[in-house]
């Protein structure tokens, strides 16, 4: 995970996921290192969510200076291959 490691660098982090529990563990992970890491539930899919937690990162941080985005809107496709 890229923020542990830069939760250690001393970067503030905000994790952001669909995944309340794994947002959690991985939040209490790194704030058992140190204690600048917060989360959100968001679906990044939904743009009103995601304004929402860069919001919620301004009010906590004062500003992002970096943003990682390792996810996406689900496919509304087959992943078995192309159609015919």
């Amino acid at each position: 995970m890229t923020a542990e490691p830069a939760a250690a660098g001393g970067a503030k982090v905000m994790l952001v996921a669909r995944n309340e529990d794994s947002l959690r563990d991985a939040v209490e992970r790194i704030a058992a290192e140190v204690d600048i890491a917060i989360y959100a539930m968001v679906d990044v899919g939904e743009i009103e969510q995601a304004r929402a937690a860069v919001c919620t990162g301004i009010v906590r941080f004062g500003r992002i200076d970096t943003w990682i985005n390792n996810a996406g809107p689900r496919s509304t496709t087959s992943s078995s291959g192309p159609s015919r």
